[in-house]
Formats: C-alpha cells, sequence, structure tokens
C-alpha cells in the first residue's frame, strides 16, 4: 500500500501510540499522611523505565530514587490525601517533559489514576512535549469518539452520522495540531493558576471537570487587557484552552465559539487570531480563514515579528495546498521559508527544524504539481537537516529523517528511479525499527507501513522473494498491534493478507494463495459485522479475487459458494448505494450463471441471468451507456444456455440482439469492445449453424475473421486467442459441409497460432492447443489421412491426459473423447487391411462414417479460449 497509514493516531505531527504502562497506586497510611507511588520513563509516556532518577516530594519524609523498573515511592507523613504537592526529579542531562504533572494532589487512595512522570534529554524537551500533549489529547479524542458512537447505534450507525463523527474527528485534530505548537511553547510559569489547574485535569483524563472549571471562570466574564492590570495573555489563555478541550471531546461548534471568542475579545492577540483562524481552517471556512490569516500576518507585519510571520504564512499556504491553489500555496511557502531561514542563523536549534517543516510541505506541493527536480531539492534539502538535527538529539529527529525519506522514495518512484527509492524506503524501514525498539507502541505502526511500501515496490520490480519479506514483516506487527486494539489495526491485518494472497497466486502457491484469501476474508466478514458500510466492499473484493482464483483452479463446488456469497455481499450494498454497486451486481449475477452452466445447473443459470437481464434493461433505459455493456453480457449468457438447452432460436435472438449493441459500442470504442464482438459474431455463427443454416454461419465467421486480422495487425499478442477460436469454428464449418481442404487450411492456420500461444503461457493455453489438434484430428480422419489423423490426437491425447489428472472434472470428458476417437481409428485401420486382404469395402466406410457422426465437434473453445483470455489478463 502507498503510506496511506489510516490509524487514528496519525495526522501531520509524529504521535505516541495507545499503549498501558506501569501504573501509579497511591494509598492512604494508617493515621496521618499519605503514600505516593510512580514511575518515570524515558522520551514518551510508552517509553522505556529510567532508573536511578532522585524524585523529591514537598512535604515527603525524604527523597528517593527510581528503581530499574523506574519505579518510585514517597511518603507524606504528615499530608492527607487531596492535599497538592509539589514534585521535583534530578538526574544528570536529563529534565522533565510533563511538568505541568509534577504539581499533584495526593490519591486517597490505590484506586485513583497514577502518574507516569516523563523525562528526556536536555534540548529535546520541546518535541518530546508536542508528543505528549498530542498523546493526551488524541486519548481524549478517542474516548469521545467511542461515546459518540455508542450514542448513535453501536454496531450499525446511520451512514451520514459516521461520517459526521469522522469529519468531527479530522476538524478537531486539526485545530489541536495548532495547540499542541503553541502549549510545547509555554512555560508553566506563564500560565495562571486556573489554567494549570485545568491543564492537570485533562491530562488526568478528566476533560469534562477541565472544561466546568474554565467555565466557571469565563462565566463571570473575560477581562479585556485595558480593565485590568495584568498581561492580557492569561485570559485569553482560558478561552484558548477551553476552544481546545471543547474540540477534543468533539463539541465543534462550541470550540469554534470560545475561539471567536478570544480572537474578538483579544484583537491584539497573535495567538489567540492564529488559533481562532486555525480553527476556521479546520472546520473549512475558507473564506473567513483566508481573512482571518490575512489578519495575522498584517498583524505580525506590523510589530515586525518574524517568528509569527514564518506561522501564519505556513497556515496560509497549507490551506491554499489543500484548496489546489498550488501558486498562492507555493507563495506562502517561500516566504514562510525566506522568513524561517534569517531566524535560523541567529538561532539553528529553535528554527532548522521550522525550515525543515516548510521544505517538507513546498517539496509535496511541487511533487504534486509535477516540478519533480525542484521538489527533490526541497525534500534533500530538508533531509539534510534533519540528519544533522538528529546527530544531536536522534531521539527527537529521526522520527523527521525518516518521514522525509518516505517523501522522497515515493518522488524516486513516480520518476522511474526505483534504485534510489529502494534505497529510501530501506533506510525509513530502519530508521522505524530502532525506533520501535525504544517505543513499541508508537513507532511499530510506522515500522509495518514502511515494510508495506517498501514490498509494494519490490513487486513493481518483481522481486517477489523481498516483497514476501517485507509483507511477512507488516503481517507480524500488525498482528501484534491488532491483538491490542483491533478496532483500528485489523483492517490493516487484511490488508497485508491480501498482498501476501497476491504474491502467492502469481508464484503459483495455490494453496498458501487461497488460505490467505479466505483467511483475509474472515477478517473482512468479522469488520462488516461492525461497519457495513465501510468494510462489506472490501469483503466483496476479497471474494472477487477468490472466485477467479477458484474459477482458474476449477474448484467448482467452492466456486460455486464463494460467487453466491458475493452475490449477497452486493445484495447488501445495492439495499444501502444502488447507484454504486448495481454494476457490480449484475456483473456478479453473470458470472454467477456462468458457473452455474458450467455444473449442469441450467434452472439456476436462467434464474440469475433473468434477473440481471431485468435490471439491465431497466438501467438501460435511463443510462444507456453505462449499462449496455452488461445488458451485452447478461444476453450472451442467455444465449449460451439456451444453446445447451437446445433452444436454438431463443440462443440465436439473444445472440443478435447482444451483438447489436456491442456493435454500437465498438463503434464508439473499437480497442473496448473488439474482443466481445469477435466473440459474439462466433457465437451467431455457432448457433446458425446447429440449426443447419451455413451460409449463415459462415458470413458471422468470416466477419469475426476480419475482424480478427485486422486486430492483429495492432495487436498480434492480443488478438491471437480470438483468432485461434474463429479459425476452429471455421474449420469445423468447412468439414461438416464436407469442404475438406478450406476446413484443413482453417485448422492448420488456427494450430500453427496455438503453438505461438503455447511458446508464450503452456499452462494456459495447452489446452487451446489440444482441443484444435483434436478438431484437426477428425478432420483428417474424414479425409482418410489416417497417419496426420493419429499424430496430432495422440499429441493431443498427451496433453489432456496430463491436464486430466490435475482436473478431471474439467479435462476428462475431452481425454475420454480423445481415447475413443483413436480407439476409431484403430478399428478403421484394421478394416483397411482387412480391405486389402479381401475384406467388405462397404462395411468399413459406414463403420468410418459413424465416427464422423458420433465425433462431430462444434467448438467447444468459445468457453475455452475466452475463458484463458481471461486468466492471463487476471
Amino acid at each position: 500500500m502507498a503510506r496511506s497509514q489510516k490509524t487514528s493516531r496519525n495526522f501531520l505531527t509524529v504521535v505516541v501510540g495507545a499503549a498501558s504502562l506501569l501504573l501509579v497506586l497511591a494509598r492512604p497510611i494508617e493515621g496521618n499522611g499519605a503514600t505516593l507511588k510512580g514511575v518515570v520513563v524515558f522520551g514518551e509516556l510508552d517509553g522505556l523505565p529510567e532508573a536511578v532518577v532522585e524524585v523529591h516530594g514537598e512535604g515527603a519524609s525524604g527523597p528517593t530514587k527510581t528503581d530499574g523498573r523506574g519505579n518510585f515511592t514517597l511518603l507524606f507523613p504528615n499530608r492527607q490525601p487531596g492535599t497538592w504537592v509539589q514534585l521535583s526529579l534530578g538526574k544528570v542531562g536529563l529534565e522533565v517533559v510533563n511538568e505541568l504533572q509534577l504539581e499533584i494532589p495526593l490519591p486517597q487512595d490505590g484506586e485513583e489514576s497514577p502518574i507516569v512522570l516523563v523525562v528526556c534529554r536536555k534540548g529535546e524537551r520541546r518535541e518530546m512535549l508536542r508528543r505528549f500533549y498530542w498523546r493526551k489529547i488524541r486519548d481524549v479524542m478517542e474516548e469521545s469518539e467511542k461515546e459518540r458512537f455508542k450514542q448513535m447505534g453501536g454496531s450499525s450507525p446511520d451512514a451520514s452520522a459516521r461520517l459526521k463523527l469522522r469529519q468531527d474527528m479530522r476538524q478537531a485534530g486539526v485545530v489541536a495540531e495548532q495547540a499542541v505548537e503553541d502549549l510545547a511553547c509555554r512555560n508553566p510559569g506563564e500560565m495562571s493558576r486556573l489554567v494549570r489547574k485545568a491543564m492537570g485535569l485533562f491530562l488526568s483524563g478528566r476533560a469534562e471537570e477541565a472544561i466546568c472549571a474554565l467555565d466557571e471562570e469565563t462565566q463571570h466574564g473575560i477581562r479585556k487587557p485595558a480593565e485590568e492590570n495584568r498581561p492580557h495573555g492569561k485570559d485569553a489563555d482560558v478561552l484558548l484552552l477551553k476552544g481546545l478541550f471543547l474540540a477534543a471531546v468533539l463539541r465543534l461548534d462550541e470550540a469554534e465559539s470560545a475561539y471567536r471568542e478570544a480572537a474578538e475579545a483579544f484583537p491584539e492577540d497573535f495567538r489567540a487570531k492564529i488559533a481562532f483562524a486555525r480553527c476556521l481552517h479546520a472546520r473549512r471556512r475558507i473564506p473567513e480563514s483566508v481573512a482571518e490569516y490575512a489578519r495575522c500576518l498584517e498583524m505580525a507585519a506590523a510589530r515586525g515579528n518574524s517568528p509569527q510571520m514564518g506561522q501564519a504564512l505556513f497556515c496560509l499556504g497549507t490551506l491554499h495546498q489543500e484548496e489546489n491553489r498550488g501558486k498562492e500555496a507555493e507563495e506562502a511557502f517561500n516566504r514562510a521559508l525566506t522568513a524561517y531561514r534569517r531566524l535560523g542563523e541567529e538561532d539553528p536549534a529553535e528554527y532548522h527544524p521550522r525550515v525543515g517543516l516548510v521544505l517538507n510541505s513546498l517539496g509535496s506541493l511541487l511533487r504534486r504539481m509535477k516540478r519533480e527536480e525542484e521538489a527533490g531539492a526541497a525534500f534533500g534539502e530538508a533531509l539534510k537537516i534533519y540528519r544533522d538535527l538528529a546527530e544531536l538529539h536522534p531521539f527527537s529527529y529521526l522520527p523527521h529523517v525518516a518521514l522525509t525519506l518516505n517523501r522522497l522514495g515515493f518522488l524516486y518512484r513516480d520518476l522511474g528511479q526505483l534504485d534510489a527509492a529502494s534505497r529510501a524506503f530501506e533506510e525509513e524501514a530502519n530508521h522505524y525499527r530502532t525506533l520501535a525498539s525504544q517505543i513499541p507502541a508508537t513507532y511499530l505502526p510506522y515500522l509495518a507501513a514502511a515494510s508495506t511500501n517498501l514490498g509494494s515496490l519490490h513487486k513493481e520490480r518483481n522481486r517477489l522473494k523481498d516483497a514476501l519479506a517485507c509483507d511477512q514483516e507488516a503481517l507480524r506487527v500488525y498482528r501484534r498491534l491488532a491483538s491490542q486494539d483491533p478496532e483500528i489495526y485489523l483492517p490493516y491485518v487484511a490488508v497485508t493478507l491480501n498482498n501476501l494472497a497476491v504474491i502467492h497466486e502469481v508464484e503459483k502457491r495455490e494453496r498458501e494463495a487461497l488460505r490467505l484469501h479466505e483467511e483475509t476474508l474472515k477478517v473482512y466478514r468479522e469488520l462488516a459485522q461492525r461497519d457495513p458500510d465501510t468494510y462489506l466492499p472490501y469483503a466483496a473484493m476479497v471474494l472477487t479475487g477468490l472466485r477467479d482464483l477458484l474459477r482458474e483452479k476449477r474448484r467448482m463446488q467452492q466456486l460455486r459458494t464463494s460467487s453466491e456469497e458475493l452475490l449477497q455481499c452486493y445484495r447488501q450494498l445495492v439495499s444501502r448505494n444502488p447507484s454504486t454497486y448495481l454494476p457490480a451486481l449484475v456483473e456478479t449475477l453473470n458470472s454467477l450463471g456462468h458457473v452455474y452452466r458450467e455444473m449442469n445447473l441450467g434452472k439456476n443459470a436462467g434464474k440469475v441471468y433473468e434477473e440481471a437481464l431485468r435490471i439491465s434493461r431497466e438501467r438501460v433505459s435511463k443510462n444507456k451507456g453505462e449499462f449496455a455493456p452488461a445488458l451485452a453480457e447478461t444476453l450472451r449468457g442467455l444465449g449460451d444456455l439456451r444453446r445447451e438447452q437446445k433452444r436454438l432460436g431463443d440462443g440465436l435472438k439473444h445472440y443478435e440482439e447482444a451483438l447489436s449493441i456491442t456493435r454500437e459500442l465498438f463503434s464508439r470504442n473499437p480497442d473496448a469492445y473488439r474482443a466481445g464482438l469477435v466473440t459474439l459474431l462466433n457465437n451467431v455463427g455457432l448457433a446458425h449453424q446447429a440449426l443447419s443454416r451455413p451460409d449463415e454461419a459462415a458470413s458471422a465467421y468470416d466477419e469475426a475473421l476480419q475482424a480478427c486480422r485486422e486486430w492483429c495487425r495492432q495487436d498480434s499478442d492480443g488478438c491471437r486467442p480470438h483468432l485461434v477460436m474463429t479459425l476452429n469454428n471455421q474449420g469445423i464449418l468447412h468439414r461438416d459441409w464436407n469442404r475438406l481442404e478450406e476446413g484443413t487450411k482453417a485448422l492448420q492456420e488456427a494450430l500453427g497460432a496455438g503453438r505461438v500461444l503455447v511458446g508464450k503461457d503452456s499452462e494456459i493455453y495447452s489446452p487451446v492447443l489440444a482441443t484444435t489438434l483434436t478438431n484437426l484430428g477428425i478432420l483428417y480422419l474424414g479425409g482418410k489421412r489416417m497417419e496426420e489423423a493419429g499424430a496430432v490426437l495422440k499429441e493431443a491425447l498427451e496433453i489432456f491426459r496430463e491436464y486430466a489428472r490435475k482436473d478431471r472434472r474439467g479435462y476428462g470428458a475431452d481425454l475420454e473423447r480423445v481415447r475413443g476417437l483413436l480407439k476409431k481409428l484403430d478399428r478403421v485401420r484394421k478394416e483397411e487391411e482387412e480391405k486389402v486382404g479381401g475384406g467388405r469395402q462397404e462395411g468399413s466406410l459406414r463403420d468410418h462414417s459413424r465416427v464422423e457422426a458420433a465425433f462431430s465437434l462444434p467448438w467447444k473453445g468459445i468457453h475455452g479460449v475466452v475463458q484463458a483470455l481471461h486468466r492471463q489478463q487476471a
């Protein structure tokens, strides 16, 4: 799969995965006092435990140190549960990430929510704090999503309600991105007591309590800066934080109101204005958002504030990019880049990461605009910046190196530079392996996606062994992730299983391919039970692939079962969305009709063909262009069925109507409908031949042959199977009407073309060659060319014997037919010998005549060759 990692923990920033760590336990001690237990981890909430960190607590009996698992215990002999205390941590070279959570109330008992303290190397706190806030906000969003899902009706909510929920999640994520950037730049000391309290509640998972705490403040009215002698940012903080918390619990209308109130109450506060603009952007209020970004730019320019100008320009460029306004987006990104480059000259640690961020966005824009060379230069510069930063702070910037390599890999792939793309994807995967070894919950999804992308590239290069290894790694990772979070990762398990099934199918490991297809289908069945709108189409897709594989292997009972299940899938999908799925329903009905015919279930075949015919006629009356091909295919299937049922007049009527439709389609698009035209002309010829109308049959075959010869001048490989089919039918017609010379010429040409087909794909076309040999052998018998008849029939016998060993049902009748012909040939030879020795000539001729009557074959290859062609295309 291209990099479309759909995990709900993946927006633009590097995201912390959801996994439980060692919990903090707290309990009251006898009498007065309390005990606090916790754990210190490195980097992120899912990071490895950090040992030998000194932990102090205000009012504690003394400091302590974390053990090898990062655990610590503090005793507070003179403090009661509920009392707020201040903690501090100390270890050389480290600093605390979630500093806001160092001020906490002592818990009532061990059942209360614990505390996990995160530390990082000095110089990396900003990036780690972004990830920490993002994780906490995502946790609240996901809990809110689950709650809304329950309110919507659980396993089968209304489709429009689900769409609205997904839209709200996307919008909340965009709002949160801006807030995370702002929060990561703030020092807790700059925040008011109320803001710190509300943040503490939110970070401990008590989002609604945090909103209530802020509501109490805003109900008293927000004072504008002139009304109180204090920094106006602290009042703005209340509204901005309220907007963020409301967005996180998916109350988007209220969030927008809070941001609007902040922007109006504090018109000179850049943070309030940019946050409001970003909220409008997230909610797709594009004209308003553009106007607000413009005001932010004016404000920053008037103050000469380059960081604010860079921020506003980057946001504006992102909006233009999303709206496909490439010129405006490029201008905004380049202006932001100029601002950040100048700032980076004085403070590279602060602004070089932002230069890299803008370069990556600019590179993506240029790639979309087909300016690949410039895109490559932007990505290359971003990669160099992030490599340099990762040398100093690998934990912070290796994810950015990997992301940039991913974008470069896809660019190289677009340009056909597959070696360079492979190197980029391989290095990306190696970085994610390193990161996943330290924080698996966060980086395993990225590793799986990188392995999938690399595997896809290997498939393009026909390096299937390497592709198999990549997809197997991805499957192991996704299975592990799905065991913890099936709702998110089961779909990726299914996609990867399907990728593996395709590789095994191409490599002719049919048993393994079938097993994987069936496991994929099992997963999609399970997913479709919960969310049919999303996953039933995937189940149908897998069933279609499984059906085609079973048809190729002629496992007829399994083919029937899978085809019937596929039909039920499309019936459900049509009931939900008829305009989208009716064409697939008709195709499935036709395909199932073909299966029933092969299994000699004519009554069943008639029912599904008639249903397909009714739907197609209704739709053609409303939209002729869309359903005319389906109507022609249905009529052809019905024609085949009626011919097999000896209802030749009905069959011919269906064929001729299908031919009329196909002629019109061919006149508009010859390349798309040439094969169908040739096939139907052969069908019409067969019907006339069976009705003893040789002139009409000859006319149909001649037209088909002329179409084939014109086709061969353009695409000799594509037309050759149809040429073989037509020449066989024409040859048999000549033979049946005792035009042996013309019949021999047609069948010998068919034999030559058949041998070319076998040279290209012997597995598919050897049975076609054997059928041509059989037809030619019968013709030679009629012309008393016994030696030549014996040679071609023996060659046909060897081919059918090999195929009948694998598929008795499919080729057993052919094998017995050829054996019968050879026995008759031996008998005729003996009679000829007796004739030479004085036997009765009249008897031998009568016996030979019976050979012709018994084994005069209509060309069965209309089914055989065209089905072989379908297998080749698949």
